[in-house]
């Protein structure tokens, strides 16, 4: 067992892995570059699942990923040795409190280390969500979560050029609202570990403008509108292969009215119906991802963040350095 822990607790084990860890990178980004149509495929699933699904049926282009997970997780594991093992040295000799700076470092990498593992191997990835203003959706893989877009707020400079687009949403729970917030081109939307991320925005037709005998009618696709003497139209099947839009009367007669371009006019029943514009409502296509993980990943950054500040800023640790070079007690402290 001593040995097994020796062999793990080795220094000269972690600058082995590393540089393998660094020549599997290497080989892996080449990879890459040569087959740009898989991995962007895999920018849209999570690691494991696509690792062990799709990635097993062409192993030329996975294995350098297989090796990778194999050797991260030997290096975690030479982490977390190295770290327990210095720590008791430093409780035993009882030294200063700026000997557990460099350990904080290690723990930060391995809560962060254990977040993306938690997201690589649970929760989904789902690109292409669209979301019409004021129309809920459902999230998906969940059951009664639901997203309703209310509004999408765009800046630009005195050029034209966008700058800004703020996306307003409303996450339900049937009828309940649960939150209400904004999302940002740079700064997602976080709720319970799933992350909602604005991909693209604009105004979509949901119904047509219509003057009938001189009185405009908004009609929503599939709505129905009044004709003079009260006479009853509804908007029938559409067909977007051709542009063509049904017009049904009470008394189930029918016309079809062009809806490419505005100017277009039908006659039914005696009332001549033209096309005067569309009615739109602003929509954002939103990529959703629910990724367990997520909190690990920020505590353990923040952790690694603030031993490395302390490092940083510590007094002494210069000292430490000195001792270090020169072989002296406490050099493996700082190490």
């Amino acid at each position: 067992m001593k040995r097994i822990w020796g062999f793990f607790s080795s220094t000269g084990l972690t600058v082995i892995l590393a540089t393998l860890i660094c020549i599997d990178a290497a080989w892996g980004s080449v990879v890459c570059i040569r087959n740009p149509e898989v991995f962007q495929a895999l920018d849209r699933a999570i690691l494991l699942p696509w690792l062990f699904t799709a990635g097993i049926k062409d192993p030329g282009l996975s294995l350098w990923i297989f090796i990778l997970v194999v050797l991260i997780f030997l290096f975690a594991l030479n982490t977390a040795a190295c770290t327990v093992d210095r720590l008791i040295g430093v409780v035993k000799r009882k030294s200063p409190l700026r000997s557990f700076f460099p350990h904080i470092v290690h723990v930060g990498f391995l809560v962060a280390l254990l977040g993306h593992l938690l997201g690589s191997t649970y929760g989904f990835r789902s690109p292409g969500n669209i979301l019409v203003k004021g129309e809920p959706v459902v999230v998906p893989h969940t059951k009664s979560l639901l997203i309703r877009l209310d509004d999408v707020a765009t800046g630009y400079s005195p050029t034209g050029e966008l700058t800004s687009v703020r996306t307003f949403v409303t996450l339900l729970e049937v009828d309940k609202v649960l939150l209400s917030d904004m999302i940002e081109i740079n700064d997602p939307l976080i709720y319970k570990g799933t992350v909602f991320y604005h991909a693209d925005h604009g105004n979509v037709p949901t119904g047509l403008v219509l003057e009938v005998e001189g009185a405009r009618k908004s009609v929503n696709f599939g709505g129905t509108f009044k004709g003079p003497g009260n006479k009853g139209f509804s908007l029938g099947s559409l067909y977007t292969d051709i542009a063509v839009q049904e017009i049904v009367t009470g008394g189930g007669e029918r016309a079809f009215l062009s809806i490419a371009r505005p100017g277009a006019s039908v006659t039914l029943a005696g009332s001549t119906i033209r096309l005067v514009g569309y009615v739109t409502k602003p929509y954002a296509i939103i990529t959703i991802n629910r990724d367990p993980g997520i909190w690990f990943v920020i505590a353990g950054s923040s952790i690694l963040v603030l031993g490395m500040v302390l490092l940083l800023f510590s007094k002494g640790e210069r000292g430490e350095l000195v001792n270090a070079a020169h072989g002296r007690p406490g050099a493996l402290d700082s190490a």
